[in-house]
Protein backbone atom coordinates (compact mmCIF):
# COMPACT_ATOMS: atom_id res chain seq x y z
CA UNK A 1 0.00 0.00 0.00
CA UNK A 2 3.02 2.24 0.84
CA UNK A 3 4.82 1.61 -2.42
CA UNK A 4 1.64 2.80 -4.25
CA UNK A 5 0.77 5.90 -2.49
CA UNK A 6 4.66 6.55 -3.33
CA UNK A 7 4.24 6.05 -6.91
CA UNK A 8 1.51 8.44 -7.16
CA UNK A 9 3.93 11.10 -6.22
CA UNK A 10 1.44 13.34 -4.64
CA UNK A 11 2.56 12.66 -1.41
CA UNK A 12 5.79 13.61 0.58
CA UNK A 13 5.02 11.65 3.66
CA UNK A 14 3.25 8.21 3.91
CA UNK A 15 2.80 6.37 7.47
CA UNK A 16 0.79 3.41 8.37
CA UNK A 17 1.02 2.23 11.76
CA UNK A 18 -1.58 -0.34 13.69
CA UNK A 19 -3.43 1.46 16.50
CA UNK A 20 -5.76 -1.52 17.53
CA UNK A 21 -5.79 -5.16 16.95
CA UNK A 22 -8.27 -7.23 18.49
CA UNK A 23 -8.50 -11.86 17.57
CA UNK A 24 -7.98 -11.45 13.75
CA UNK A 25 -8.76 -7.70 13.26
CA UNK A 26 -6.37 -5.19 12.88
CA UNK A 27 -7.09 -1.10 12.95
CA UNK A 28 -4.73 1.02 10.62
CA UNK A 29 -4.17 4.72 10.79
CA UNK A 30 -2.74 5.82 6.97
CA UNK A 31 -1.07 9.37 7.73
CA UNK A 32 -0.64 11.25 3.83
CA UNK A 33 1.20 14.49 3.76
CA UNK A 34 0.49 16.15 0.55
CA UNK A 35 2.76 17.56 -1.62
CA UNK A 36 2.27 21.75 -1.85
CA UNK A 37 0.94 23.07 -5.01
CA UNK A 38 2.21 26.02 -6.74
CA UNK A 39 0.22 29.15 -5.85
CA UNK A 40 2.20 31.98 -8.15
CA UNK A 41 5.71 32.07 -9.68
CA UNK A 42 8.00 34.78 -9.98
CA UNK A 43 11.32 35.09 -11.46
CA UNK A 44 13.91 37.00 -9.85
CA UNK A 45 16.84 38.56 -11.51
CA UNK A 46 18.69 41.14 -13.82
CA UNK A 47 16.60 39.76 -16.67
CA UNK A 48 14.57 41.50 -19.39
CA UNK A 49 10.97 40.85 -19.92
CA UNK A 50 11.91 38.98 -22.89
CA UNK A 51 13.67 36.80 -21.32
CA UNK A 52 11.55 36.17 -18.34
CA UNK A 53 8.58 35.36 -20.38
CA UNK A 54 10.59 32.73 -22.76
CA UNK A 55 11.89 31.12 -19.42
CA UNK A 56 7.80 31.39 -18.16
CA UNK A 57 7.58 29.13 -21.27
CA UNK A 58 9.91 26.82 -20.89
CA UNK A 59 9.80 25.63 -17.49
CA UNK A 60 7.68 22.71 -16.28
CA UNK A 61 6.44 24.44 -13.19
CA UNK A 62 3.20 25.56 -13.84
CA UNK A 63 0.52 27.19 -11.23
CA UNK A 64 -1.54 24.99 -9.29
CA UNK A 65 0.66 21.61 -9.93
CA UNK A 66 2.35 19.97 -7.36
CA UNK A 67 5.68 20.54 -6.15
CA UNK A 68 8.03 17.67 -6.19
CA UNK A 69 11.95 17.68 -6.14
CA UNK A 70 12.38 16.15 -9.90
CA UNK A 71 10.20 19.19 -10.92
CA UNK A 72 12.34 21.78 -9.36
CA UNK A 73 15.48 19.84 -11.05
CA UNK A 74 13.97 19.46 -14.37
CA UNK A 75 12.72 22.98 -13.78
CA UNK A 76 17.03 24.41 -12.89
CA UNK A 77 18.18 21.96 -15.62
CA UNK A 78 15.92 23.67 -18.29
CA UNK A 79 16.79 27.26 -16.81
CA UNK A 80 20.68 26.20 -16.96
CA UNK A 81 20.02 24.90 -20.66
CA UNK A 82 18.50 28.02 -21.91
CA UNK A 83 21.45 30.46 -20.43
CA UNK A 84 23.99 28.00 -22.00
CA UNK A 85 22.33 28.41 -25.45
CA UNK A 86 22.83 32.31 -25.44
CA UNK A 87 26.45 32.09 -24.08
CA UNK A 88 25.93 32.49 -20.11
CA UNK A 89 27.84 29.41 -19.15
CA UNK A 90 28.07 30.36 -15.18
CA UNK A 91 24.67 31.21 -14.62
CA UNK A 92 23.21 30.51 -11.43
CA UNK A 93 19.61 29.37 -10.55
CA UNK A 94 18.35 29.08 -6.86
CA UNK A 95 14.34 28.25 -6.34
CA UNK A 96 12.61 29.30 -3.08
CA UNK A 97 9.58 27.72 -1.63
CA UNK A 98 7.67 30.39 0.70
CA UNK A 99 4.21 29.68 1.98
CA UNK A 100 1.41 31.57 1.47
CA UNK A 101 -1.51 32.68 3.44
CA UNK A 102 -4.19 31.22 0.51
CA UNK A 103 -4.07 27.81 1.62
CA UNK A 104 -1.90 25.71 4.02
CA UNK A 105 -0.77 23.35 0.77
CA UNK A 106 0.07 26.20 -1.04
CA UNK A 107 3.63 28.00 -1.68
CA UNK A 108 4.89 30.63 -3.40
CA UNK A 109 8.08 29.72 -5.79
CA UNK A 110 10.57 32.02 -6.32
CA UNK A 111 13.12 31.63 -8.71
CA UNK A 112 16.09 33.76 -8.10
CA UNK A 113 18.76 33.54 -11.83
CA UNK A 114 21.86 35.44 -11.36
CA UNK A 115 23.31 34.73 -15.39
CA UNK A 116 26.63 35.91 -15.15
CA UNK A 117 28.82 37.28 -17.41
CA UNK A 118 28.44 36.01 -20.94
CA UNK A 119 31.41 34.27 -22.14
CA UNK A 120 33.28 35.49 -25.34
CA UNK A 121 36.01 33.96 -27.75
CA UNK A 122 39.39 35.89 -26.87
CA UNK A 123 41.34 34.27 -29.44
CA UNK A 124 41.62 31.18 -31.15
CA UNK A 125 45.12 29.12 -31.04
CA UNK A 126 45.92 26.97 -34.11
CA UNK A 127 49.18 24.82 -33.22
CA UNK A 128 50.58 22.67 -36.17
CA UNK A 129 48.75 23.93 -39.21
CA UNK A 130 51.04 24.66 -42.15
CA UNK A 131 48.44 24.62 -45.07
CA UNK A 132 45.93 27.28 -44.66
CA UNK A 133 46.70 31.20 -43.42
CA UNK A 134 44.75 31.87 -39.98
CA UNK A 135 42.50 34.22 -41.92
CA UNK A 136 41.21 30.86 -43.92
CA UNK A 137 40.76 29.39 -40.71
CA UNK A 138 39.01 31.96 -39.53
CA UNK A 139 36.72 32.35 -42.62
CA UNK A 140 35.75 28.67 -41.93
CA UNK A 141 35.19 29.02 -38.67
CA UNK A 142 32.20 31.23 -38.86
CA UNK A 143 30.20 30.96 -35.48
CA UNK A 144 33.71 31.08 -33.17
CA UNK A 145 35.13 34.08 -34.09
CA UNK A 146 37.75 36.16 -31.29
CA UNK A 147 37.44 39.74 -30.33
CA UNK A 148 39.34 42.64 -31.28
CA UNK A 149 39.81 42.22 -35.04
CA UNK A 150 38.12 45.09 -37.36
CA UNK A 151 37.40 41.97 -39.94
CA UNK A 152 34.94 40.33 -37.41
CA UNK A 153 33.29 43.68 -36.03
CA UNK A 154 29.65 42.47 -37.57
CA UNK A 155 30.81 38.76 -36.44
CA UNK A 156 29.42 37.51 -32.99
CA UNK A 157 31.76 36.89 -30.58
CA UNK A 158 30.03 34.70 -28.19
CA UNK A 159 30.72 30.75 -27.27
CA UNK A 160 28.52 28.71 -27.82
CA UNK A 161 29.57 25.16 -27.44
CA UNK A 162 27.45 23.66 -30.55
CA UNK A 163 28.77 26.36 -32.49
CA UNK A 164 32.01 25.53 -31.69
CA UNK A 165 31.64 21.83 -32.79
CA UNK A 166 30.18 22.78 -35.85
CA UNK A 167 32.91 24.90 -36.84
CA UNK A 168 35.58 22.12 -35.77
CA UNK A 169 33.58 19.82 -38.30
CA UNK A 170 33.60 22.40 -40.92
CA UNK A 171 37.53 23.22 -40.48
CA UNK A 172 38.07 19.12 -40.88
CA UNK A 173 35.96 19.14 -44.12
CA UNK A 174 37.55 21.99 -45.92
CA UNK A 175 41.14 20.49 -45.08
CA UNK A 176 39.84 17.39 -47.02
CA UNK A 177 37.97 19.26 -49.68
CA UNK A 178 41.83 21.02 -50.72
CA UNK A 179 43.27 17.33 -50.22
CA UNK A 180 43.79 16.48 -46.99
CA UNK A 181 41.97 13.96 -46.43
CA UNK A 182 43.35 12.63 -43.00
CA UNK A 183 43.00 15.71 -41.76
CA UNK A 184 42.11 15.54 -38.11
CA UNK A 185 41.83 17.56 -35.04
CA UNK A 186 44.19 16.05 -32.65
CA UNK A 187 43.34 17.75 -29.15
CA UNK A 188 41.69 21.10 -28.51
CA UNK A 189 40.48 22.58 -25.54
CA UNK A 190 38.69 25.56 -23.85
CA UNK A 191 40.16 28.07 -21.26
Amino acid sequence: VMKRFWKQGLFSDVKISATKIVGDSIWLDIKLDQRSKINRIEIIGSLTKNEKDEITAKIPLKKGSQLTPNLLDRTKRVIKDYFDDKGFYESQIKIEEKPTSVGKSMVDVNIKINKGEKVRVHSIIVEGNDALKFSKIDRVMKKTNPKGRLADFFRTKKYVENEYKNDKKALINHYKKIGYRDARIVSDSVV
